[in-house]
């Protein structure tokens, strides 16, 4: 927990750093979702601890939303970004770091 705490103070610390793929914003609510989940499902796994069946699917359901909150929070931003991208960038040329480079010059 304390590292989770931690990692939030820095996302924290880094949400007004402008770049491209700036993940601090979202890397602080993936350590949100965790916290919630580590909150809500470490005492549904304290009660379901008798029963097995239970605590499996307890168990499976928390990594679950703590795997896709962590999967979804860092490729759905790049995929819209890209998707964004691509909308805009002409068909002949590619566009890296702001630098425009023709595949076939006039």
């Amino acid at each position: 927990m304390a590292v989770l705490l931690l990692a939030n103070i820095q996302a924290y610390q880094a949400r007004t750093i402008t770049v491209e793929f700036s993940e601090s914003k979202y890397i602080g609510i993936i350590n949100a979702s965790i916290l919630q989940a580590g909150i809500i499902g470490g005492p549904l796994l304290v009660i379901a601890g008798s029963e097995p069946s239970a605590f499996v699917l307890t168990a499976v359901g928390g990594i679950f939303v703590i795997c896709m909150s962590m999967l979804l929070l860092i490729f759905i931003p790049k995929m819209k970004y890209l998707k964004k991208w691509k909308k805009n960038s002409s068909p002949g040329s590619s566009n890296l770091s702001g630098i425009q480079v023709l595949n076939h010059p006039k």
